[in-house]
C-alpha cells in the first residue's frame, strides 16, 4: 500500500508539473468507465482530465536542460526500479534455483532510466517536409516581396492556419511540404510575393501510462515520441509487467502491442506514434519459461496466451512451443555441431522431471519450464597442444610437429622460468579409456639425449620452477569456485591439475645439504646429477664437492643402498638418478652464525662484540681493552638469553597454576573458605604482574680478570644473546634497617661494618 501512495504521490507531481504548462479544459467526451476501471488503482479519475497547450522549440530547450541536471529527489531504499539499483526479480530467483546459475528476465533493461534520450524528441535542423500537421502545431510564415512581414500562427481547432491576405488553407493532416507548396502558390497569384513556412513550435501532448511501471502516471511528450520513448519516459516497464500483453488505447478503441516483435524481429510495427491522450496499460506479465546453456541469448522469456478477455473467457492460460520456437526467441544456438537439449519441467507432484527433447517440433515447452542447451565437446584431430611455460602454447599440427624434439625445436620455444628436469606428455589411452601421463626432461631433448614421439590429442605440459616450488603448497581459497559449484569444465581442469601435481610429487628425489634452494625436485628417466645439483641452486661456499653422498631406498643401478661421489670427478655427470633417491651435499665447515654480545658499563670499549667459537668472558674483557679504574667487578651483571626464555616460562607456568588455583577457590561452596574480593583483586593483580615482568636471566658470574687468570675453569663461555654489564666502584655504604638513623655513609677501606652501624647511631 505504501507503494501504491508513492508512486501516487510521484504521478501527482508530474500532474502539477503538467498544469504549469496545459490549460485546465477538460476532453470532449468523459472517458469511458471500463477504461477507469481497468486504470484503478494506480491513477485517480481527476488524471484524466488535462487538455494539452502548445509548446514552444524555447520551452522544449527549457525541459531538456532541466532534464539533463541530476534528480534531486531518491526513491525508497525498498524500491525496486530499473535504474534505481539492480535486484533479483521473484522469477529471476526461481528459475535461477532450478537452473542452477542466474538467469535475467529478457528485455527489460532496454527500456531502464539509463536508455532514456532526452525528451521531447525534436530535431534542432528544420523538420522534414513528411512531417504531418496537427491541432496545435505553431508555424512561423514570412513573405517577401510587395509584401514584408513575419507572422507565426497555430494550426486552429478545425484543421486550418489562417493569415490575412490570404484564403485559409487546410493543413491538419497533412505533410509540411504540401501546405509549403499550397501557399506558397497562393501568396504568388495575390501579390507577387515569396511565402517562406517553418515549423516553430511543436504541439505537446499528454499520455498516461499505467500498470507495471516503475513511474506510473502522465507523462509529458511530444508529437515526435513514439510508445518506447513513453515507456522509457516513465522508468521502464517492471519485471512483474509483460512486454507482450501491453494494451494501448486511442479513442476509446483498444489494442495489444507485442514488444517482442521489436526486441527480437525488428518491427517497428509495436513502435507507435503518439498522439495526445493515448492510454498505455501494462499487464501483468503471463506465463513464461528460461533458457539456459549453449544459446546466443540466455534469458527468461513470457509466452504468448491466448488474451484473458470477455470476449474469449475459456482461452488456454498457456502456449505450448517448440524446441525450435524457443531457440528463436534465444536468438540460436551458439556454435553448430551435436547439442543436447535438457527439458526441466514440473510434475503432477510437484516435484521435476528432466528429459531430453528429441523432436524439434514438438509443443512440448510450456510455462515454469527450463530448457538447457548442452554442447557436445569437440575434439580435434590431427593435432598436439603445448600448455603452460612456454612462448608458443596452443594447439600445432601433428604434421609438422611430429616429435617431441620438432615441437620443442630450440629454446626459444621455453618459457623464461622453464624447468628443465621434467616435463608431462598427457595422453588417452584407447585401450583402457582413460589419460596416462609420461614423462621427458626439457633439457634432454633440446641436447638430443632423448626424443618422443607424439600422436593425435596430446598435451604436452611444460612447468616453470615457481610451479615446481609450489608442488606441496597449500591450495588457495580463491582456486574455489564462487558459491560452491564448478562448471563441468572447471571440474575437469581441477581434476587434471590434481593428477599432474600427484604424478609430480610421485617422480620425484630429495636434495639436502650444502646447496642453495634444498627441496623436493621432480625428475624424468635419465637425468644426471649434475644437472639436479645445478636446478636446486648450485652449491654454496662451504661445501665439500667431494663428499656427495646418493641414498637410493629401491637399489641404485649399481646395486648399492648409499654411495658416496665427488662432484669433481669426470666421470660425474654420468651419473643418473633415481625417482626417491635422496642426494645429500657436504660442508667443509659449520657456517657461523650472526652471533653477538653486549658489553657495557666500566670497560675501555663498550658496544657489541661478535662471537666466535671458544670466545669466553675473560677473551671479551680484553678484547674490550680491559676494566676501567673505576669498575667493580664484584657487582657485575650477568644475563643470559637462555635463562631469560626460561624465566618467562616459569612466570607464566606460576602465573597459569595461581589462576586455577584462583578459579577452584570461586567454586568453593563453603562461604567461610571462600575469598573476599579484596583477595582476589590481590590474587588477580598478582597474576597480572607475573605475566607482564620483563625476565633477567641473571648468572652470578666471576669477572675480575686477575681471579679469571689464576682460575680458568671460573671463566664463562660466551653464547649469542649475553648482555654484561659492569657497574662502577660505589663510594657509599647504605645503613638501613633496625638502627637509630638510616643513611649513606661515605665508604672509607680502613673502617668495618660495626663503625658504619656505629655512625648510623647504633641499633635500635
Amino acid at each position: 500500500m505504501t507503494r501504491w501512495i508513492y508512486q501516487g504521490a510521484i504521478a501527482s507531481s508530474y500532474c502539477i508539473a503538467a498544469l504549469c504548462v496545459c490549460s485546465a479544459a477538460s476532453f470532449a467526451s468523459p472517458p469511458d468507465k471500463s477504461i477507469m476501471a481497468e486504470l484503478a488503482p494506480w491513477v485517480s479519475q481527476n488524471d484524466i482530465s488535462l487538455e494539452p497547450k502548445l509548446l514552444t522549440v524555447d520551452d522544449l530547450d527549457s525541459i531538456k536542460e532541466q532534464q539533463d541536471r541530476p534528480e534531486t529527489f531518491a526513491f525508497p531504499a525498498n524500491e525496486t526500479s530499473g535504474y534505481n539499483k539492480i535486484q533479483k526479480s521473484a522469477l529471476e530467483s526461481f528459475y535461477s534455483a532450478k537452473a542452477g546459475s542466474f538467469v535475467p528476465q529478457f528485455g527489460y533493461d532496454q527500456f531502464s532510466k539509463e536508455q532514456e534520450s532526452s525528451l521531447p524528441h525534436i530535431s534542432k535542423g528544420a523538420v522534414q517536409d513528411s512531417y504531418l500537421l496537427g491541432t496545435g502545431d505553431e508555424v512561423s510564415i514570412t513573405l517577401r516581396g510587395q509584401t514584408n512581414v513575419t507572422v507565426k500562427t497555430d494550426v486552429n481547432s478545425e484543421g486550418l492556419i489562417l493569415v490575412d491576405g490570404l484564403p485559409p488553407v487546410m493543413a491538419a493532416g497533412r505533410p509540411l511540404g504540401d501546405v509549403r507548396k499550397e501557399m506558397q502558390s497562393l501568396a504568388a497569384k495575390q501579390y507577387n510575393t515569396e511565402l517562406f513556412l517553418s515549423l516553430s513550435a511543436i504541439k505537446q501532448i499528454n499520455i498516461l501510462i499505467a500498470g507495471h511501471i516503475h513511474r506510473p502516471g502522465r507523462q509529458v511528450l511530444s508529437s515526435f515520441d513514439t510508445l518506447i520513448d513513453a515507456l522509457i519516459a516513465a522508468g521502464g516497464i517492471e519485471k512483474t509487467g509483460s512486454l507482450r500483453q501491453i494494451r494501448f488505447i486511442r479513442n476509446g478503441h483498444s489494442s495489444y502491442i507485442d514488444l517482442y516483435d521489436l526486441l527480437i524481429f525488428g518491427s517497428d510495427k509495436a513502435d507507435l506514434t503518439l498522439r495526445d491522450g493515448d492510454k498505455i496499460i501494462i499487464r501483468p506479465i503471463g506465463p513464461t519459461l528460461a533458457i539456459t546453456g549453449g544459446v546466443k541469448r540466455p534469458g527468461i522469456y513470457e509466452l504468448l496466451p491466448a488474451l484473458q478477455l470477455d470476449e474469449n473467457p475459456s482461452a488456454p492460460k498457456s502456449q505450448r512451443l517448440a524446441l525450435n520456437d524457443v531457440l528463436q526467441l534465444s536468438g540460436g544456438l551458439l556454435s553448430s555441431g551435436h547439442h543436447r537439449f535438457l527439458h526441466i519441467a514440473q510434475s503432477e507432484n510437484g516435484g521435476e522431471q528432466v528429459e531430453e527433447i528429441s523432436d524439434p517440433d514438438a509443443h512440448v515447452l510450456e510455462d515454469g519450464d527450463v530448457l538447457t542447451i548442452r554442447e557436445n565437446q569437440k575434439q580435434r584431430k590431427g593435432t598436439v597442444e603445448l600448455v603452460g611455460s612456454t612462448r608458443e602454447a596452443g594447439s600445432h599440427a601433428l604434421s609438422e610437429t611430429p616429435t617431441l624434439s620438432d615441437l620443442l625445436h630450440d629454446d626459444s620455444v621455453l618459457g623464461e622460468d622453464i624447468y628443465p628436469l621434467i616435463a608431462v606428455i598427457e595422453r588417452w589411452n584407447d585401450k583402457t579409456l582413460s589419460p596416462e601421463l609420461i614423462s621427458f626432461s626439457p633439457r634432454q631433448i633440446l641436447s638430443g639425449e632423448d626424443d618422443k614421439t607424439l600422436k593425435s590429442g596430446d598435451v604436452v605440459h611444460l612447468f616453470s620452477r615457481s610451479q615446481i616450488l609450489n608442488l606441496k603448497a597449500p591450495k588457495s581459497d580463491s582456486s574455489l569456485p564462487e558459491d560452491g559449484q564448478e562448471t563441468e569444465k572447471e571440474s575437469a581442469s581441477s581434476s587434471r591439475s590434481a593428477q599432474l601435481k600427484s604424478f609430480l610429487i610421485e617422480q620425484s628425489i630429495f636434495i639436502r645439504g650444502a646447496v642453495r634452494n634444498p627441496g623436493v625436485y621432480p625428475i624424468a628417466k635419465g637425468t644426471n646429477l649434475e644437472s639436479a645439483v645445478a636446478v636446486a641452486g648450485g652449491l654454496t661456499t662451504e661445501a665439500n664437492s667431494h663428499e656427495v653422498e646418493i641414498s637410493s631406498p629401491n637399489g641404485s643401478s649399481t646395486g648399492l643402498p648409499r654411495r658416496k661421489l665427488d662432484l669433481d670427478s669426470p666421470t660425474s655427470h654420468k651419473t643418473r638418478l633415481m625417482v626417491g633417491d635422496t642426494i645429500r651435499v657436504g660442508q667443509t665447515f659449520r657456517r657461523v652464525e650472526d652471533n653477538h654480545v653486549l658489553l657495557a658499563g666500566e670497560v675501555k670499549n663498550p658496544g657489541s662484540f661478535d662471537l666466535l667459537p671458544g670466545d669466553s668472558l675473560k677473551t671479551l674483557i680484553e678484547r674490550a681493552g680491559g676494566l676501567s679504574e673505576q669498575a667493580y667487578p664484584a657487582g657485575a651483571i650477568f644475563s643470559r638469553a637462555s635463562e631469560r626464555k626460561r624465566e618467562e616460562v616459569r612466570f607464566k607456568s606460576q602465573a597459569r597454576d595461581l589462576e586455577m588455583k584462583l578459579a577452584a577457590s570461586l567454586e568453593e561452596t563453603d562461604a567461610d573458605k571462600k575469598p573476599d574480593p579484596k583477595e582476589i583483586a590481590i590474587a588477580r593483580e598478582l597474576i597480572l604482574e607475573m605475566k607482564q615482568t620483563d625476565a633477567v636471566g641473571r648468572i652470578t658470574v666471576e669477572a675480575d680478570p686477575g681471579v679469571l687468570a689464576s682460575q680458568p675453569q671460573l671463566d664463562i663461555l660466551l653464547e649469542g644473546g649475553d648482555r654484561i654489564f659492569i657497574p662502577k666502584r660505589p663510594l657509599n655504604v647504605r645503613v638501613a634497617g633496625e638502627i637509630l638513623s638510616p643513611a649513606a655513609l661515605q665508604f672509607r677501606t680502613e673502617k668495618t661494618p660495626k663503625d658504619y652501624i656505629a655512625e648510623a647511631g647504633g641499633f635500635t
